[in-house]
């Protein structure tokens, strides 16, 4: 075997090129990997979700007596209080609704009926008069949702008993408490027609017939009142009594039920597209 002889100073030259390419090796990585993560988060800069040009904004009014607006979740001031924004911050208006009863909200320069339903809440709703809009009228078209209403929900699921026999039952033997009857309820064709000549905010009346609309709807309510709460959709109030001046004895006979411990009750009902 041959044995080749290297000068020493032939192989410190060699030793410190080898030493000097691998460290200039891991900077280009090192520069790699940083050019990289740069790319990556100024593409997440650039990709970052904007307002739309279409959005419609305003702020809450910062005035030292207005810190903050209330959150809730219905068009006024008896819905559950869900959050609340700080003066001085932006929101984002998808729609609003009119506010039904009770007083005008008065803010710091104006009062208002309108409600305005925000992003980044499933249903959170913002007064109009702690909101600077720039208009005392709506600046969003108004909501076509369903208005919400409490009570016990009647199932119509149950044909062992009539509803109209529910709604008797409760009046001689419940407790006065509130009834919501399902949408479905309220189909009927007439009443359709009816409702969609009241102007959107206005109130009307309906009486039902039993040759005409069907033997629940009749007997359930008879005559009861709703509200047109937006273009598509509304609301049904009635309250659940006998009137004592009815020609029918029977009906007269069930006025007076609540003296032997009847319980009228009110009943609600909403929807949209009916």
């Amino acid at each position: 075997m041959k044995h080749i002889k290297v000068p020493i100073r032939r192989l410190t030259k060699l030793s410190t090129r080898r030493i000097a390419m691998s460290k200039a090796s891991k900077a280009r990585q090192l520069m790699t990997l940083c050019m990289s993560m740069l790319l990556v988060i100024a593409g997440s800069v650039i990709t970052a979700p904007t307002a739309s040009a279409n959005d419609v904004t305003a702020k809450v009014f910062d005035t030292p007596d207005v810190r903050y607006v209330n959150v809730r979740d219905g068009a006024g001031p008896e819905y559950n209080w869900i959050g609340q924004i700080d003066a001085g911050q932006t929101v984002t208006l998808e729609c609003f609704d009119w506010m039904y009863g009770g007083d005008d909200i008065k803010g710091p320069y104006s009062s208002s009926r309108i409600w305005y339903k925000i992003k980044g809440y499933d249903n959170g709703w913002v007064s109009d008069a702690y909101l600077n809009t720039g208009s005392n009228d709506p600046v969003t078209p108004q909501c076509d949702i369903p208005r919400p209403v409490s009570g016990r929900l009647i199932s119509l699921d149950d044909t062992s008993t009539t509803t109209y026999e529910k709604l008797f039952l409760h009046y001689l033997f419940g407790n006065g408490e509130t009834i919501v009857l399902p949408w479905e309820f309220f189909a009927d064709p007439h009443f359709k027609e009816k409702a969609r000549e009241v102007p959107v905010g206005g109130k009307g009346s309906y009486t039902a017939e039993q040759d005409r609309d069907g033997q629940e709807l009749a007997l359930s309510l008879h005559k009861f009142s709703f509200i047109r709460t937006s273009p598509g959709c509304y609301v049904v109030y009635d309250f659940y009594d006998f009137d004592p001046k009815d020609p029918d004895p029977i009906f007269v006979a069930l006025s007076y039920a609540p003296a032997a411990g009847a319980h009228p009750f009110a009943i609600r009902s909403s929807g949209c597209d009916i």
